[in-house]
């Protein structure tokens, strides 16, 4: 029989299946990930509405997913916002309402974005607001867009869980 004793250069069939356990939840959890990821992909490939930001190409390789968006020039509403000394009402106005439109498509849809934020709305050249799913790191974000439990009985709905 095994020692149970832990110490430095002795392995025992207890940390062994600790780490089997470790290694088992981390394969898990990536599994999860991915899958959250490759919902959400395509989700947003079925989006098609002039105020959320289209989605034209994805790439991956080993480790990363690579998408391909449409070009905002103007960059986040956040940053956007910070040239201005005081930000013009008009444009709070034709902005929000055009995202209001673009959120009023995806709940219609059965979507819920659920990361409303001056960071993941775009300025385009034309000075409009594109609703997207970016995080600082231009990445997707572990927190996907979600369905609604309310239209569970939609056909159209979309499960990211």
């Amino acid at each position: 029989m095994e020692s149970e004793k832990d110490y430095y250069g002795q392995r025992t069939r207890k940390n062994d299946e600790k780490i089997e356990e470790l290694l088992q939840e981390i394969y898990d959890q990536a599994c999860r990930q991915l899958k959250e990821i490759q919902n959400e992909i395509e989700v947003l490939k079925g989006l098609a509405h002039p105020n959320i930001i289209k989605l034209y190409e994805i790439y991956k390789d080993a480790e990363n997913y690579y998408l391909v968006n449409e070009f905002c020039s103007e960059g986040e509403l956040m940053k956007y916002i910070e040239n201005f000394k005081k930000f013009p009402e008009i444009l709070v106005k034709k902005i929000m309402f055009k995202i209001f439109t673009a959120i009023s498509y995806l709940h219609l849809n059965g979507v819920i974005h659920g990361d409303i934020k001056l960071e993941n709305i775009m300025i385009d050249s034309n000075k409009e607001g594109l609703l997207s799913r970016r995080n600082s790191s231009g990445s997707i974000e572990n927190d996907p867009l979600k369905s609604n439990p309310s239209l569970s009985e939609n056909e159209n709905k979309n499960s990211f869980d």
